[in-house]
């Protein structure tokens, strides 16, 4: 059960990345979260970080679809997940189709009002095939 109740915040994750919803995806993070994303910035730290590196991805990417391989394991209040994504769409700046995969690692953790927030968040791309 607890591992179903820990995978819902892959789901909003999911739903939140799909239309295009920055909230939505902040929403999925604990507000002292860490973030170790693809992206330029090496670390963000907190709500105001992660919007700051997150922010221009969900301005320039439309995402069409979002599949996560999400493994998970459960011990008490902490739950680790990891896995690989692919992210199809395309770039709404210059209308190019893209196709994004990356490897992935968090660390999530039961909040006092029972539901999971990512804590630690880890990804890091494929490099581009050849």
């Amino acid at each position: 059960m607890a591992d179903k109740e820990s995978k819902s915040v892959s789901d909003a994750m999911t739903k939140a990345m799909l239309s295009g919803d920055l909230d939505g995806f902040l929403a999925c993070y604990a507000k002292d979260a860490v973030l170790y994303g693809p992206g330029p910035v090496v670390e963000s730290h907190g709500h105001d970080g992660i919007r700051a590196e997150m922010t221009g991805f969900f301005q320039a990417i439309q995402a069409d679809s979002f599949e996560w391989d999400d493994r998970c394991d459960v011990a008490g209040d902490v739950a680790y997940h990891w896995g690989t994504w692919t992210l199809t769409g395309r770039n709404k700046i210059t209308g190019e189709a893209l196709t994004a995969r990356a490897r992935t690692l968090d660390v999530r953790r039961r909040q006092p009002d029972g539901t999971w927030k990512i804590v630690v968040d880890h990804a890091s791309w494929f490099p581009p095939s050849t």
